[in-house]
Protein backbone atom coordinates (compact mmCIF):
# COMPACT_ATOMS: atom_id res chain seq x y z
CA UNK A 1 0.00 0.00 0.00
CA UNK A 2 1.28 3.33 -0.72
CA UNK A 3 1.22 6.43 1.12
CA UNK A 4 0.67 9.79 -0.72
CA UNK A 5 1.75 12.25 0.98
CA UNK A 6 0.44 15.87 -0.01
CA UNK A 7 1.80 19.31 0.43
CA UNK A 8 0.00 21.18 3.80
CA UNK A 9 -0.49 24.85 4.31
CA UNK A 10 -1.44 25.88 7.52
CA UNK A 11 -1.83 29.79 8.29
CA UNK A 12 -1.87 31.25 11.75
CA UNK A 13 -3.08 35.08 12.12
CA UNK A 14 -3.28 37.98 13.75
CA UNK A 15 -4.18 42.00 13.69
CA UNK A 16 -3.27 44.99 15.75
CA UNK A 17 -5.42 48.27 14.82
CA UNK A 18 -5.40 51.43 16.17
CA UNK A 19 -2.40 53.15 15.85
CA UNK A 20 -1.73 56.50 13.51
CA UNK A 21 0.60 54.38 11.54
CA UNK A 22 -2.06 51.94 10.62
CA UNK A 23 -3.84 48.21 10.91
CA UNK A 24 -0.67 45.69 11.20
CA UNK A 25 -1.01 42.66 10.70
CA UNK A 26 0.62 39.40 10.58
CA UNK A 27 0.59 35.81 9.65
CA UNK A 28 2.56 32.11 9.41
CA UNK A 29 2.28 29.60 6.86
CA UNK A 30 3.76 26.61 7.60
CA UNK A 31 4.09 24.82 3.92
CA UNK A 32 4.53 21.76 3.08
CA UNK A 33 5.66 19.16 5.43
CA UNK A 34 5.77 20.82 8.79
CA UNK A 35 2.50 18.96 10.30
CA UNK A 36 4.26 18.44 13.21
CA UNK A 37 4.89 22.11 13.65
CA UNK A 38 2.47 24.11 15.85
CA UNK A 39 1.80 27.99 16.04
CA UNK A 40 1.54 29.10 20.03
CA UNK A 41 2.01 32.16 20.04
CA UNK A 42 1.88 35.83 17.42
CA UNK A 43 2.67 38.88 18.48
CA UNK A 44 2.31 42.40 16.80
CA UNK A 45 3.77 46.16 17.71
CA UNK A 46 5.89 49.01 16.67
CA UNK A 47 9.54 49.55 17.23
CA UNK A 48 10.81 52.62 18.65
CA UNK A 49 11.62 54.07 15.41
CA UNK A 50 7.93 53.39 14.27
CA UNK A 51 8.53 50.40 11.86
CA UNK A 52 5.77 47.16 12.19
CA UNK A 53 7.45 44.17 13.93
CA UNK A 54 5.82 40.72 14.06
CA UNK A 55 6.89 37.92 16.15
CA UNK A 56 5.67 33.76 16.21
CA UNK A 57 6.74 31.45 18.35
CA UNK A 58 6.12 27.52 17.19
CA UNK A 59 6.22 24.54 18.99
CA UNK A 60 7.69 21.17 17.54
CA UNK A 61 5.84 18.20 18.72
CA UNK A 62 7.78 15.75 16.17
CA UNK A 63 11.20 14.39 15.93
CA UNK A 64 14.71 16.63 15.64
CA UNK A 65 14.33 18.19 11.73
CA UNK A 66 15.90 21.24 10.15
CA UNK A 67 13.32 23.81 8.58
CA UNK A 68 13.59 27.08 6.87
CA UNK A 69 12.18 30.39 6.85
CA UNK A 70 11.73 34.02 5.68
CA UNK A 71 9.58 37.10 5.99
CA UNK A 72 7.75 38.77 3.49
CA UNK A 73 6.56 42.55 4.00
CA UNK A 74 3.13 44.26 2.09
CA UNK A 75 1.94 47.50 2.54
CA UNK A 76 -1.51 48.62 2.98
CA UNK A 77 -3.02 47.80 -0.23
CA UNK A 78 -1.66 44.18 0.09
CA UNK A 79 1.44 44.64 -2.67
CA UNK A 80 4.88 43.33 -1.46
CA UNK A 81 7.04 45.76 -0.21
CA UNK A 82 10.48 46.33 -2.42
CA UNK A 83 13.29 44.49 -0.78
CA UNK A 84 10.98 43.02 1.54
CA UNK A 85 11.49 39.47 0.62
CA UNK A 86 14.22 38.19 3.00
CA UNK A 87 16.34 35.08 1.70
CA UNK A 88 15.44 31.58 3.70
CA UNK A 89 17.45 31.05 6.89
CA UNK A 90 17.92 27.22 7.80
CA UNK A 91 16.85 26.65 11.88
CA UNK A 92 17.01 23.26 13.41
CA UNK A 93 13.93 22.47 15.42
CA UNK A 94 14.54 20.24 18.13
CA UNK A 95 12.14 17.42 19.57
CA UNK A 96 9.56 19.00 21.30
CA UNK A 97 11.26 22.34 21.23
CA UNK A 98 10.06 25.78 20.17
CA UNK A 99 11.38 28.08 17.51
CA UNK A 100 10.69 31.83 17.82
CA UNK A 101 11.22 33.85 14.89
CA UNK A 102 10.47 37.79 14.08
CA UNK A 103 10.69 40.54 11.68
CA UNK A 104 11.61 44.08 11.28
CA UNK A 105 9.63 45.84 8.65
CA UNK A 106 11.59 47.53 5.87
CA UNK A 107 10.60 50.50 6.11
CA UNK A 108 7.12 52.29 7.11
CA UNK A 109 4.89 51.35 3.94
CA UNK A 110 5.46 47.97 5.42
CA UNK A 111 2.52 46.64 7.64
CA UNK A 112 1.67 42.88 6.85
CA UNK A 113 4.13 40.32 7.49
CA UNK A 114 3.62 36.87 6.37
CA UNK A 115 6.39 34.30 8.36
CA UNK A 116 6.78 31.16 5.90
CA UNK A 117 8.46 27.82 7.62
CA UNK A 118 8.63 25.06 5.01
CA UNK A 119 10.85 21.76 5.78
CA UNK A 120 14.45 21.98 4.54
CA UNK A 121 15.31 18.42 2.55
CA UNK A 122 18.19 16.65 4.09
Amino acid sequence: MKLLLFPLLTLAACALGGSEEGVLSGETALLGRTGSLETINESLGWTEQGLARYGVRVKNHGGGATYKWRGVWSDSSGFQVPGSARSWKPVRAHEEGVLQFQEIAPNSAAVSCRIEIRELPE
